[in-house]
């Protein structure tokens, strides 16, 4: 693994977790298509915030907070109204209540969902410019 090589591994064991849905922690480790939902939102907030989420927390508080807790990760202020109501669907703590790919597309609309790329590409942006300061 080439992120091993690197000494990217303690980045991976930390971020890992912090994309998990509440389900992923139990005995079971459960995995549906509705994981992927959650995994969408909080990749999607790594690009607007330019850090994962639940970014500076151990593994064991990603744990206890998302495992334990059922909480989702926070959503960044000023985000639109629909963008936060959409990435709040996401990230329901109940995989029943998240919506699917196509309801995405549905109910959020290719409009918002472009207003979710401009978004991830400013906050890319940002971060990218902090990074060469």
């Amino acid at each position: 693994f080439l992120w091993l090589s690197r000494g990217l591994g303690d980045v991976y064991k930390r971020q890992v977790p912090a994309l998990r849905a509440p389900e992923q922690f139990g005995p079971r480790h459960l995995h549906t298509i509705k994981v992927d939902i959650w995994g969408f939102a909080c990749t999607f907030l790594h690009m607007v915030t330019g850090s994962p989420p639940w970014a500076g927390d151990s593994v064991l508080q990603i744990c206890t907070s998302v495992g334990v807790g059922r909480q989702p990760p926070p959503l960044p202020e000023g985000l639109p109204a629909e963008l936060a109501k959409l990435l709040g669907s996401c990230l329901d703590a109940d995989p029943s209540r998240r919506p699917t790919a196509s309801q995405l597309l549905k109910v959020g609309g290719r409009a918002v969902l472009r207003s979710c790329v401009v978004v991830a590409l400013e906050g890319l942006a940002g971060a990218v410019s902090k990074l060469t300061e």
